[in-house]
């Protein structure tokens, strides 16, 4: 009898309870990975809010100051334009004859007429010259402020020509209509964005044709005519009222 339960019966640490297993190390590293995903995709969106509500260009100069490198693409395009839509009127572009501006740009470095590299400041519309009817101090400090925001928009066009190869479409044509609104000259941002487009041209819906035209023309600066022929193409048959259409 006690040989057959020496045999049979079950060791007394098998009737335990089974242990529950600690995490291996390759788990544990999971988790830990998915937490700082979470953590960093919810910075992004904290900064993209925080980018989204500031009401003064001095503001957001030191929002982007403070994160530094965890600015991305999307927040420097977000900031550029944002810059574009705070900034003093006094120095802004018009954009009443957008359309027109647009599609005479279109023609013009698709045919060649105008030297590529340069678009005369004539073709474009005029900035606002109610600064120089401000009394001279007045003007001073308004032409002061003007070169200040346009070289953190240079600053932003900067650091944005290192990522321009991660942009849609929609954040090239944004990116050029800011500098273009704010007569922010950068010609080597500049020509990244419009080479960083030349092979993306197909994605252009008619506001982003809007955008990019009409920013080169403000920034007097016309690609080669083969970027500016596909860029014809693409337009086609549109008019001038649907380009300025597009853009209310």
């Amino acid at each position: 009898m006690h040989g057959w339960q020496d045999q049979h019966t079950p060791s007394p640490a098998l009737w335990q309870p089974a242990a529950i297993s600690a995490p291996s190390g390759f788990q544990v590293h999971g988790i830990s990975s998915v937490r700082r995903y979470h953590v960093g995709l919810e910075r992004k969106r904290s900064l993209t809010r925080s980018i989204s509500a500031t009401a003064d260009w001095r503001e957001l100069r030191d929002l982007v100051h403070d994160a530094g490198p965890a600015m991305n693409h999307m927040h420097l395009c977000a900031a550029l334009s944002a810059l574009a839509r705070m900034a003093p009127r006094h120095m802004l572009a018009r954009q009443n004859s957008i359309g027109s501006t647009a599609r005479d740009f279109l023609s013009s470095s698709a045919s060649g007429s105008k030297r590529s590299g340069h678009y005369s400041s004539a073709d474009a519309a005029p900035p606002s010259t109610s600064s120089t009817r401000a009394a001279p101090d007045a003007a001073a400090s308004n032409a002061a402020e003007a070169d200040a925001v346009r070289d953190f928009a240079c600053e932003l066009a900067e650091r944005l020509m290192l990522r321009v190869h991660w942009l849609e479409p929609r954040g090239l044509s944004g990116a050029v209509h800011a500098l273009g609104r704010l007569s922010a000259h950068h010609a080597e941002a500049t020509a990244a964005l419009v080479e960083a487009s030349r092979g993306k041209l197909g994605q252009f819906g008619s506001l982003d044709v809007a955008l990019m035209a009409w920013g080169l023309a403000q920034l007097g600066q016309v690609p080669d005519l083969d970027w500016g022929g596909r860029l014809f193409d693409r337009v086609g048959g549109w008019s001038c009222t649907r380009l300025a259409g597009c853009w209310s």
